[in-house]
């Protein structure tokens, strides 16, 4: 493999669920859309959009904990062809990022069955009790990866030209002018399909396989 680094977007890519902070919302009944306007818009920061997101979990359940998000989390299943994917990279000695605005209690444990030697993702801030206090933590911009996506290159040594990127929405074409081959996968959008030099259809990862080699 010609490929030294994939780096890969976790929701609806990883995962079958497109997005962990709307499964999560949908499990409570409620929705964020008029944060989301306001996020795409610059009304309000990722820090902001991720207060309003929590706020609506704490309204419908004061009391809710970590380990309650953790257990609504651990019901996505992981997308078709994952472990197969995993097999083969590290057969052929290719490493793997993960780069996520998703939650961290998800991507962690996708990371581990991947084999990811990194992983950006967000996270919720909880008390010693482990109940969310509201506020959550910041590590990925959901309209910019460029910036953990140059960090991991530098740290491991590798250039553009070794590069693949595998996303399926707008957010995640802010990695693609770094990377040499970028793949739209189970697109969610027109933005992303039209940027990438790639695209799949299908949800299933080990259509990956043959653009990778």
């Amino acid at each position: 493999m010609r490929y030294k680094l994939v780096v890969f977007d976790c929701d609806g890519v990883l995962v079958d669920a497109v997005s962990s902070w709307q499964y999560i919302h949908d499990k409570y009944g409620v929705t964020n859309n008029v944060s989301v306007e306001s996020y795409m818009r610059g009304e309000i920061n990722g820090i902001e959009f991720m207060r309003r997101d929590i706020s609506l979990w704490r309204a419908k359940d004061p009391k809710i904990t970590l380990k309650t998000i953790a257990k609504i989390l651990d019901t996505i299943p992981p997308m078709t062809g994952l472990d197969d994917l995993a097999k083969a990279l590290k057969d052929c000695g290719c490493k793997a990022i993960i780069i996520s605005g998703g939650l961290d209690l998800l991507v962690d444990k996708v990371a581990k069955r991947l084999g990811a030697v990194r992983a950006y993702s967000n996270g919720l801030e909880a008390d010693r009790n482990g109940r969310l206090t509201g506020e959550g933590i910041l590590r990925v911009e959901p309209k910019d990866k460029s910036g953990p996506l140059r960090e991991a290159m530098k740290a491991l040594k590798v250039t553009k030209e070794q590069v693949v990127a595998v996303g399926d929405t707008a957010g995640d074409t802010t990695m693609f002018d770094d990377c040499a081959l970028s793949v739209a996968f189970n697109p969610q959008d027109e933005i992303v399909k039209r940027k990438a030099n790639k695209v799949i259809l299908k949800k299933d990862l080990r259509e990956l396989l043959d653009i990778l080699a």
